[in-house]
């Protein structure tokens, strides 16, 4: 939007009493709403210019282009924060599995066969075929409890994995600091929609100062160019 301001040499660059005045203008008045709302804008407009000390046009380019970093920033910081709160619900997710099914996951281990490798290859027949009963009924058991417990362990030993993979060695999960980050993140990730929605809320402002400099410059240079052609004739 800047370079559109500047890409032609502005002569005689509107005030900005005359921007607001044309702001009014509009395209088509044709009833009393349509006045209302030409009012309306004309007062956002002028709030906006004051609260951003615009007297210029160039004032007005440079404001352009600091509201266009500052929605650049605002953007990637939510952007990152949401990143982050993604991956801290993951974290705590799989942390909470871990503190709800260890137990029974614990118990499904404590049920795997205990029989003495050495019983079951006896050459005894008596022996090897009393280690096999056992062996056998431990193993149907374990089966059983894990049947009736399979989404429990499958959620802890995921969760096992997966912390595997992200605590770099580390047997300890700081959960508090994880929910204390998350919290604070949730905090500033609002504070940042809120300052990229009143960023947002300014754009309109922003294309009505700017389809009235563009209006009255471009009537400005329809002026100049018959005077300069006039100049030349004579």
């Amino acid at each position: 939007m800047k370079n559109d301001l500047y890409k032609h040499p502005i002569h005689n660059p509107p005030s900005i009493v005359e921007i607001i005045g044309n702001v009014g203008k509009g395209k088509n008045l044709k009833t009393d709403w349509q006045r209302i709302s030409s009012l309306q804008t004309q007062a956002k407009v002028l709030i906006f210019l004051q609260e951003n000390h615009i007297t210029s046009v160039e004032d007005f380019a440079d404001t352009i282009v600091r509201k266009n970093e500052q929605l650049k920033t605002v953007t990637d910081d939510i952007k990152k924060a949401e990143r982050r709160l993604e991956t801290l619900a993951v974290h705590l997710a799989h942390a909470e599995n871990n503190r709800q099914h260890k137990a029974v996951y614990q118990k499904y281990k404590s049920l795997a066969p205990k029989t003495d490798p050495a019983a079951l290859n006896s050459i005894n027949p008596f022996t090897k075929s009393k280690a096999t009963r056992e062996h056998d009924a431990a193993n149907r058991k374990q089966n059983e409890y894990y049947s009736k417990h399979a989404d429990a362990i499958q959620a802890y030993q995921a969760a096992q994995t997966y912390f595997a993979g992200v605590m770099n060695g580390r047997t300890t999960l700081p959960v508090k600091d994880w929910q204390n980050e998350q919290k604070e993140l949730a905090a500033k990730r609002y504070v940042l929609c809120d300052e990229y929605y009143s960023l947002k809320d300014e754009v309109p402002n922003m294309e009505a100062i700017r389809w009235s400099m563009e209006t009255l410059m471009r009537d400005e240079q329809s002026s100049v160019q018959p005077a300069l052609a006039r100049g030349q004739a004579l």
